[in-house]
């Protein structure tokens, strides 16, 4: 909340040397390393996320938010589509079919655009 991202870094530094299999630890860092628009680095601990814990969406989804911010489109949607299959957590869901809805326009990609405006909750 204080925006010093790397203190707070250093914090999961020291919990993943705790709990080197800490799910959250790596999900924290790499969301504060997106913050500091690290993307790579992020995608790496979100990596490690997904290795340690291949259900957790919201390590796919992170991680696609990073890939999108490096135009990196297939790879997003690929993680997308992931959180889609896992589809747990319905406000999840709904945020990944908004940011692919952006992706598509960004690709001016209008026909896969409209396909997810339909699927949108009303």
């Amino acid at each position: 909340m204080k925006k010093n991202y790397t203190k707070a870094i250093l914090n999961c530094n020291e919990a993943i040397k705790i709990q080197p299999r800490s799910v959250r630890s790596y999900l924290y860092r790499g969301a504060l390393k997106y913050h500091i628009m690290a993307y790579d680095l992020a995608i790496r601990d979100l990596d490690i996320a997904t290795s340690i814990d291949s259900m957790c969406e919201l390590a796919y989804f992170n991680r696609a938010v990073c890939y999108q911010e490096k135009k990196e489109y297939q790879k997003a949607l690929k993680d997308y589509g992931i959180v889609l299959l896992l589809g747990e957590d319905e406000k999840l869901k709904a945020k990944v079919l908004i940011n692919r809805g952006l992706l598509y326009f960004e690709r001016k990609d209008y026909t896969m655009l409209c396909m997810i405006l339909r699927w949108l909750p009303s």
